[in-house]
Parts: C-alpha cells; sequence; structure tokens
C-alpha cells in the first residue's frame, strides 16, 4: 500500500501546486481502479474523515496496530507540513486483537481553506494528504445512499464489484463537481458490519480528503463496528443508546444536519436529538434530516400495508418533521431513486411551482430517496403507486445507480441528479426561501399524543397481518 498512497500523494500535491484544490483532482480513473485494489484489498487502516461540529473542525478515525505511537495528527496549510500544528487523539479498543482504533478532532480551522495532514502510523508519520474546510455561507453535498459493499463470509468477487461501483460514482461524481464540499451517506454503508467490507466502503482514495457523513442502516446492524470506521460529531447516546451507532448533527454553511439512526424505535430520544441541535443552532436557514428508512419512499420497503417498522416511522418521524418544520429528509433502503411531494401531517401538500421543478416558500418537508451507490439498485416494472411519491427512476433489467448533489446558500437550494456511470440528469428541482421562519414545536408530551393521533389501526394491524 505505501507505493501506491505515495504515489497518490505525489499526483495530489502536483495537482495541488499548478491549480486550485479541487476534489475532482482525488477521483480514481476506473482503469487504475484494479491495480490500486491490490494494494489495500487487505488493508483496514484507511483513515476515514467525517465533518467536524462545524466548519472550524474535522474528524479523522483510523486503525493502526498496537506497536504503533500515541495518536497524533499534524495539519499545515503547506504540503510539506511544515510550521504544521499538532492535535492530540484517544484510543479505543478495535474488532481485532491485534489493532486498536484512534480519533482526532482537529479544531480552529479556517472556512474555506485547504490544509494537509499526516498521521502516525507504526513506522512513522504518513505521507501527507489535503482536506478542505467549506465555506461559510455556501456549502455543496453529495447525497447517495446502500453502498452497502460485500465481503463477509469470503465473497471476495462481491466485493470488489461493489468496490469497483462505488469509486466509479465517486469518480463520475468529483469529476463533474469537484467543488463538493462533503458526503451524506445515508445508511447500509455495508452489506453485514465485517471489516473486509469497510475496506471496500472506505476504498476510494478521495475519502481520504474528502469528509463523509453516514448514519446506520437495517445492514449496518448485523454487527457492532460502525462507530470503528467513523467519528461522528455531537453524538447523541439519548436514554437508549444503540450498540452499533447513535444519532448526531452538524453544521455547514447556513444548513443544520440532523444524522438519525432510524433503526431506533425510542422516539422521543430522536426529538431530543433534534431539539439540541436546534437549539444550539437557532438561526440555521435550513434544515435537513438524512436517515436510512424511507418512510415516503419508492418501493416495497415503503408499503405501509405489509410492513409494522414503515408505517410505524412514518407516523413518529413523520410528526417529528412536521414539529420542527425541516426543509428535506434524505433517506434510502429501497434502492430505488425517488422524491415526494411536500407532506405535511401524513398528506400531500400542494405547493405552486411543484410540478415544474421550482417552489418559492413551500408548506411541508419534501422527501428524497437515494438509490444504491454500488451496484445493487433494484428494478421495477412500473412506478410505485404510493400517494405520496411524485417522481421516480428505475430500471426495468438492471438497477440505475444515482448520486445527487445538494447545493445550498442562505436563501436557495439546487438539488440534482444524476446516472452514476456516465452522469446524466434525471431529476432536478429548487427551492427558493424569501424568509426562514419555522414553528415553534409542541413539547415532547404534546408530541407523542400526536404521534399515536396519527396511528390509524386499520392501517397498522393490516399490516400486521400482511
Amino acid at each position: 500500500m505505501k507505493k501506491m498512497t505515495r504515489a497518490l500523494s505525489l499526483l495530489l500535491a502536483v495537482s495541488l501546486l499548478v491549480g486550485s484544490f479541487a476534489f475532482g483532482a482525488l477521483a480514481l480513473p476506473a482503469s487504475d481502479f484494479d491495480a490500486y485494489w491490490e494494494t489495500i484489498r487487505d488493508d483496514n487502516t484507511m483513515i476515514s474523515l467525517t465533518p467536524g461540529a462545524d466548519e472550524t473542525q474535522m474528524n479523522f478515525r483510523w486503525h493502526s496496530s498496537l506497536k504503533a505511537p500515541y495518536p497524533l495528527i499534524h495539519v499545515s496549510r503547506r504540503p510539506d507540513m511544515s510550521q504544521s500544528q499538532t492535535y492530540l487523539g484517544k484510543i479505543e479498543h478495535s474488532e481485532n486483537a491485534d489493532q486498536r482504533v484512534n480519533k482526532v478532532t482537529v479544531n480552529y480551522l479556517e472556512p474555506d481553506t485547504v490544509y494537509y495532514y499526516s498521521y502516525t502510523l507504526e513506522e512513522g508519520f504518513s505521507t501527507s494528504a489535503p482536506f478542505k474546510t467549506p465555506p461559510l455561507g455556501r456549502v455543496k453535498v453529495m447525497f447517495v445512499s446502500d453502498i452497502q459493499c460485500s465481503g463477509a463470509d469470503g465473497d471476495e468477487e462481491g466485493r470488489i464489484y461493489n468496490a469497483r461501483l462505488w469509486n466509479r460514482t465517486m469518480d463520475t461524481a468529483l469529476a463533474n463537481n469537484p467543488d463538493i464540499d462533503f458526503i451524506l451517506a445515508a445508511g447500509d454503508n455495508t452489506h453485514k458490519g465485517a471489516t473486509e467490507e469497510w475496506i471496500a466502503s472506505l476504498s476510494p482514495p478521495a475519502l481520504r480528503s474528502l469528509p463523509m457523513a453516514t448514519v446506520v442502516g437495517n445492514h449496518d446492524m448485523k454487527s457492532t463496528v460502525y462507530n470503528r470506521y467513523v467519528n461522528n460529531p455531537n453524538t447523541f447516546h439519548g436514554t437508549t443508546p444503540n450498540h452499533v451507532g447513535n444519532g448526531y448533527w452538524f453544521t455547514a454553511g447556513d444548513v443544520v444536519f440532523v444524522m438519525l439512526n432510524s433503526n431506533k424505535i425510542n422516539m422521543v430520544d430522536h426529538y431530543l436529538l433534534i431539539k439540541e441541535a436546534l437549539i444550539t443552532n437557532p438561526n440555521a436557514k435550513w434544515r435537513v434530516a438524512v436517515m436510512h428508512h424511507d418512510i415516503y419512499g419508492t418501493r416495497g420497503h415503503a408499503d405501509i400495508h405489509r410492513h409494522t417498522d414503515a408505517y410505524l416511522l412514518q407516523c413518529g418521524l413523520g410528526t417529528l418533521f412536521d414539529e420542527y418544520g425541516f426543509d428535506i429528509v434524505l433517506t434510502g433502503h429501497d434502492h430505488v431513486y425517488g422524491r415526494s411531494y411536500y407532506m405535511k401531517n401524513n398528506k400531500n401538500v400542494d405547493n405552486p411551482g411543484y410540478e415544474d421543478g421550482k417552489v418559492t416558500d413551500p408548506k411541508g418537508t419534501i422527501y428524497f430517496t437515494a438509490s444504491a451507490a454500488a451496484g445493487k439498485s433494484r428494478t421495477m416494472e412500473a412506478m410505485a403507486d404510493y400517494p405520496w411519491l411524485a417522481y421516480s427512476v428505475f430500471g426495468t433489467e438492471t438497477g440505475i445507480d444515482i448520486y445527487s448533489t445538494l447545493e445550498f446558500t442562505n436563501y436557495e437550494c439546487k438539488i440534482y441528479s444524476y446516472t452514476a456511470d456516465d452522469n446524466v440528469q434525471v431529476d432536478s428541482f429548487e427551492i427558493s426561501k424569501t424568509s426562514h421562519d419555522y414553528p415553534t414545536p409542541a413539547p415532547v408530551w404534546l408530541y407523542v399524543i400526536r404521534m399515536f393521533a396519527r396511528i390509524d389501526f386499520k392501517i397498522l394491524f393490516g399490516a400486521m397481518a400482511a
């Protein structure tokens, strides 16, 4: 791995010296992936970056041998790492007996600035790599879900297949959107949560510089190693902490991102997490939630007449997003891309301009469901006949992997979605605001009453019998 890593680092350094920083320079062409894969296929020590609490922080996490020095990260504005600052980290147990896990939070960073970092390995410090902090007042993110790399139980063919296609998605997205600030991944980051699968999901070399904010999906719940590969900010444990990973929040630009573990059924914990995030950021101009389960989704998992979890989450979390006036909810789970109508009180809300893909000061919340990101998108014969579903993209013979970008300014959000293999635009939607007024949420006891009042027991019992 050392030779390949140093070669990639040299290439990045040259590209950064001759031009301004852009994540497009970090993409690995498909023709180079197989050779690169052979150098990292058994290496789970690749570092991962997660957005910090705001633009002034960056979080890091990596595995190392037990013999490695105490976790340190050097950060500099210069590629040669001169005039660097040193940040001390923490050590935690690994899922492997001969390793430990290291995590470091780097703070006091300047927004919209390129930095370089190196970190401790057993043989010394790593080769430097770049990262960039988001600017103030504007942020552009890449949205995907269900990376879901296989590899547990010796499925090596499936592992490299998914890793190759995940790198393809990254390559396409960054080549056409070099100004992406970070990735939002709506769960099922692996298929069974195995170490081999995390290697595949973290394999794109761009992830050594591009932060990725993830949530826990149902497939991530099949092991307990999720928290050993991410370093999430502002983690909220609540009254019933989850053994895999809990919700958290962070800000970028004028957006507060609330990242929910929708496998948790304790709605009071979700209420309190969102309350903490929004009380801490009362002036945020956009409220975005990210979670795995598509409560207003595109395919079978969202069928409230067959799945009790889908219906109960729709009642519980749908009520919660109404209470706090969320602008956008990003989900996955069904492996088919789609966009809902605006929803409030479990009903479609008519907003002028929706059919043209442009709304101003809309009422309600809009829900997006991502396809899979690495080859596991599903097929359909026709769009699901759900009353909330406005638009969907699918293949009838093979699934269509899609990625989206969301670009936020103070008063506008532009959402574009593209095919992962050839970057054909398949959807666009623009939201404009003339004000940033949000509802005053009900106290928790009243929220619980409203949540239960939304439940139609005929639908619930029908789903239980299905």
